[in-house]
């Protein structure tokens, strides 16, 4: 059920990602950002918490209102890593 939960969050920090570029959802891009570099530091062991490190900076960064390229990457990161938590 944690798993699942934790899918939740990265596919709605996705989504946040996505819709920073209009600036919606400044605040709880914030707050998922804090959320997914906490997650990844909980679970440092694993070589896909680095890229989480960089996805929560990213989410952060963007909902500070730097918005580049490259976090289309982290978007489909997130979203890939919610929908297989999932399903898992």
């Amino acid at each position: 059920m944690l798993v699942k939960i934790l899918g939740i969050l990265d596919i709605t920090a996705a989504a946040t990602l996505l819709l920073l570029r209009w600036d919606i959802g400044v605040v709880l891009g914030i707050v998922l950002g804090i959320y997914i570099l906490i997650k990844s530091f909980y679970f440092m062991t694993d070589v896909a918490s680095i890229v989480d490190i960089g996805a929560g900076l990213f989410l952060i960064l963007a909902a500070l209102g730097f918005y580049h390229a490259v976090t289309y990457i982290f978007v489909l990161w997130l979203a890939q890593k919610g929908v297989s938590s999932l399903f898992a």
